[in-house]
């Protein structure tokens, strides 16, 4: 862990310069250098090596972000978005414009869309507009079960409902606008493929069972503007192997990260006053929470029924609180 603090605080000092020559608002759009018409992670790495780093960035060079036991396209993606260009860089994408689309108007004459219609693509890129009329949200139910491999919204979009891309097993890549406000309930449940989440700034919420059976999420950067995260948002995400939660988070809901298996440290802001039933449940290789309050602050949180039952069975000892003044 040492070794990869020194590699990152390596590699921001040297980008400080070389993002500066790239863009100076510090690189918001991420271009289609493989000139293959869409940005993708093989973007990324170009990005990385040739621009950025110029004869002498090594891909090795940085750490297994995503867990998956090897350093590859999604690292590159994590370590731009995360590391090297937290809270400003945005990933997009530049691939056509998805058509056939089927929609709904509200009461103001803005388009929902409501399902793909004749669009059969594996890339849904939701246009701005359709027929002339605004996208502003994608409707429960729209997408799910559908054979896409990657999502991208336009900057319009405020609202994703319900269950809106539950069972897509096929879906790798999410990229989400900037203003987005609402993700609602499960609306990427079960998306089976999918290794890592951005949830942007505008969201303050995450709902229940957002992400829930999403197996192999490996990272999830969740923005500090969130100030509640719902029931079984994360449970079952047996790839998930750290989580920061924000300061803004005072309670940690039901089950959130029930049967975790991969999950090995988790940090708690100062401000928590409870954890509910079944938090970290069989979370069974849970090493360390680290709690950013008092000790004292620890014992006096609320905790609910068999929140850490099971968690760090399968670890020497058990898993361990640290806090702040210990």
């Amino acid at each position: 862990m040492k070794k990869i603090i020194s590699i990152l605080l390596a590699l921001i000092v040297t980008v400080s310069a070389a993002a500066i020559a790239v863009s100076a608002d510090g690189l918001r759009v991420l271009g289609d250098y493989t000139d293959d018409g869409k940005v993708t992670s093989d973007d990324a790495i170009f990005l990385l090596r040739s621009v950025l780093f110029p004869e002498s960035y090594s891909l090795s060079a940085f750490g297994d972000f995503d867990g998956s036991g090897e350093v590859g396209s999604d690292d590159a993606i994590f370590l731009l978005r995360h590391v090297l260009f937290p809270d400003s860089y945005v990933l997009k994408t530049t691939a056509p414009y998805s058509e056939g689309l089927e929609y709904m108007l509200d009461d103001d004459g803005r388009a929902w869309i409501t399902g793909p219609g004749s669009f059969e693509g594996a890339d849904l890129n939701v246009p701005p507009e359709i027929d002339g009329y605004t996208v502003i949200g994608v409707e429960y139910n729209a997408f799910r079960d559908a054979a896409v491999t990657s999502v991208t919204l336009p900057a319009g979009v405020t609202t994703v409902k319900g269950r809106a891309f539950t069972d897509c097993e096929s879906l790798v890549a999410v990229y989400l606008p900037e203003g987005i406000a609402a993700l609602h309930t499960g609306a990427f449940e079960r998306c089976g493929s999918l290794p890592s989440a951005v949830i942007p700034a505008g969201v303050t919420s995450i709902e229940g069972h957002l992400f829930e059976n999403c197996k192999y999420l490996a990272s999830v950067a969740i923005h500090s503007g969130v100030t509640h995260i719902g029931d079984w948002a994360f449970s079952d995400c047996d790839s998930l192997v750290t989580v920061t939660v924000p300061d803004g988070v005072t309670y940690i809901n039901d089950c959130v990260f029930n049967s975790c298996d991969s999950l090995k440290s988790v940090y708690l802001p100062a401000g928590i006053t409870g954890i509910g039933s079944w938090a970290f449940d069989l979370c069974g290789v849970l090493e360390t929470i680290y709690f950013a309050g008092t000790r004292a602050q620890w014992e006096s949180i609320e905790k609910g029924y068999q929140w850490d039952d099971y968690a760090g069975e399968y670890v020497a000892g058990g898993y361990k609180v640290v806090c702040a003044d210990d």
